[in-house]
């Protein structure tokens, strides 16, 4: 085989192959609405048969999945907390009166 064809098939078939099968991995473990023994099932469909088993996941996956982690859930400082922050910068010299204000203004608008 030329180095053409080598190169050929390692960058077009090769390490796309590669890079779904560990997506599709990574995807199985991460789905919350999965029981454990799904996943299972679906990691041993797609190591003991790659091609068949992730076409299969793919085609079977639903297109909107929750989140396994919800990063904007709102958990952060209240404003109440942010306000404590602010008078604390102000009181030590690290925010002038205006800033102050004006932080106060952005935090307490509706």
């Amino acid at each position: 085989m030329s180095p053409f064809w080598t190169a050929f098939w390692i960058v077009f078939i090769y390490i796309p192959l590669v890079a779904m099968w560990i997506f599709g991995l990574t995807d199985v473990f991460r789905r919350p609405d999965l029981s454990g023994v799904a996943k299972v099932l679906w990691v041993l469909a797609i190591i003991w048969l790659p091609i068949i088993g992730l076409v299969a996941y793919f085609i079977t996956r639903p297109d909107e999945v929750e989140p396994l982690f919800d990063f904007d859930s709102g958990v952060g400082p209240t404003v109440g907390e942010e306000l404590e922050i602010l008078s604390d910068l102000h009181d030590r010299g690290k925010l002038t009166d205006e800033e102050f204000e004006e932080e106060k203004r952005r935090l307490l608008a509706p």
